[in-house]
């Protein structure tokens, strides 16, 4: 009998598809539509340890439906605002965007990170920026990716 254990393998970060592929799921919460878009590309990621806390960046919709959905004049605003998170919370692979939840009069961005500190200011920074959606940003700790695994599976 050999006396070591082998480590368990980590997955390297080449290993997770950054763009997509992206899966569309709708749903109702709290009695109105959801629409929830899931990053699927991230796979190798969960629950591995190296992003263990969420970024919620809450988009509030200007002009809701009388459901609570986008207009089609508010959807590239949201559209827009939403690659501008994405393109700076991503950059070095410090932070990787799983879901993007629409729901009542709200666009919800959903990230993983490494460095909760850093993230949490540069979303807050970014809600700033962007206009002309109020953004509220909210850090949490969630190495299990309990959040995403309830639109994964």
């Amino acid at each position: 009998m050999w006396p070591f254990k082998s480590k368990p393998k980590t997955k390297t970060l080449a290993s997770v598809n950054w763009e997509g592929p992206w899966r569309e799921a709708e749903g109702q919460q709290g009695g109105r539509p959801l629409v929830a878009r899931i990053h699927m590309g991230v796979e190798p990621l969960i629950g591995d340890g190296r992003y263990p806390h969420l970024v919620g960046v809450a988009l509030k919709l200007r002009r809701p439906d009388d459901q609570g959905m986008p207009t089609p004049e508010e959807a590239p605003t949201i559209e827009r605002v939403e690659r501008r998170f994405r393109e700076v919370l991503e950059r070095g692979h410090r932070s990787v965007q799983v879901l993007a939840l629409t729901t009542a009069g709200r666009h919800e961005l959903v990230f993983y990170t490494r460095d909760p500190g850093w993230a949490g200011e540069t979303a807050a920074a970014l809600g700033a920026e962007v206009g002309p959606m109020p953004v509220e940003v909210q850090v949490d700790r969630d190495p299990r990716w309990e959040l995403f695994n309830r639109f994964y599976s």
